[in-house]
């Protein structure tokens, strides 16, 4: 007989196995079994800690990057400033234009918080 043993290559063309075989291989969407049980995961505590430090390490990166920033325009500011008021004439008086510039700019920076200060 074929398709026995070891040997199955040989087969019977027969309507009843085919039958068979059909009724073995059912759609997926049709299998009635148990479920898979969904597994913890082990390290889900570890792994949000995890989430939550390099979020905050990422926040106070860019906090760094910002602060370093505005300290090197406070800086250059500064070196402007020292450099304008740093100028002599030729008698080795300073200049008084810088000086005067600068005092009014202070003045009229004063005078508009005041009066957005009182608004």
């Amino acid at each position: 007989e074929h398709g026995k043993g070891a040997s199955r290559k040989h087969r019977d063309g027969t309507v009843e196995e085919e039958e068979a075989n059909s009724k073995n291989q059912t759609d997926p969407s049709e299998k009635k079994g148990r479920k898979k049980l969904v597994r913890t995961d082990p390290f889900a505590k570890a792994k949000k800690m995890a989430q939550v430090q390099n979020v905050e390490r990422e926040r106070i990166r860019t906090e760094k990057v910002e602060d370093q920033k505005q300290t090197e325009q406070k800086l250059e500011k500064r070196k402007k400033v020292a450099r304008k008021h740093v100028q002599r004439t030729r008698r080795g008086q300073p200049v008084m234009k810088n000086l005067i510039t600068d005092l009014l700019d202070k003045l009229q920076k004063e005078a508009k918080e005041n009066s957005c200060d009182t608004a």
